[in-house]
């Protein structure tokens, strides 16, 4: 009797380490060797965040295993072992051992469940992640606690109608994209 078990579970791993599905939302190099790669794997409509590492400038990279059910959407490494991760459905990680592991942070404190799309860290414990809605969360003891940053101002009710999409500091000042969400 021949055998008649679906054979859709392996993983189609191209030769540099990447899962060709993978579907990269971005990578940071630290220096001409070591970077890391976050993205998604879209299978039958259940996302999984997938971050890579490489070692050798691109040419090959390790697969961190499976993180969250979530599309990973930035990674920022701010030393060689700290780093912070953002995802979708208000999801934030840490690592505190270079990547090789990955916790996620207390941002479900006040029901929050927005998409992050961006962070930026200054140094090991301060940074900011954005997102849909308006969102901006701020922490000074490296994600233990966030602080939601009020931008709303005098108009909140249109002020909430944006996607955050990115950040970036100048070393004194942080600034941000956004993207009317409005349709």
């Amino acid at each position: 009797i021949p055998d008649h078990d679906k054979m859709n579970i392996w993983e189609i791993t191209l030769p540099n380490g990447l899962d060709s599905r993978l579907e990269v939302s971005a990578i940071q190099m630290l220096n001409g060797t070591t970077g890391y790669l976050s993205g998604k794997l879209n299978n039958n409509g259940m996302e999984r965040g997938m971050l890579y590492q490489t070692d050798d400038g691109g040419n090959s990279w390790k697969k961190i295993s499976p993180v969250v059910a979530a599309d990973l959407k930035k990674i920022q490494m701010v030393s060689p072992n700290i780093g912070y991760a953002v995802a979708s459905h208000g999801i934030a990680l840490k690592t505190t051992d270079g990547g090789n592991s990955w916790d996620m942070l207390n941002t479900y404190k006040n029901n929050f469940k927005n998409d992050l799309n961006d962070l930026y860290f200054i140094n090991d414990n301060e940074g900011i992640l954005v997102g849909n809605s308006s969102t901006v969360l701020k922490t000074t003891d490296g994600g233990s606690t966030f602080s939601l940053i009020d931008i709303n101002g005098k108009n909140p009710a249109k002020a909430q109608n944006y996607s955050l999409s990115s950040v970036t500091h100048d070393g004194n000042l942080y600034y941000v994209a956004a993207n009317s969400m409005d349709t």
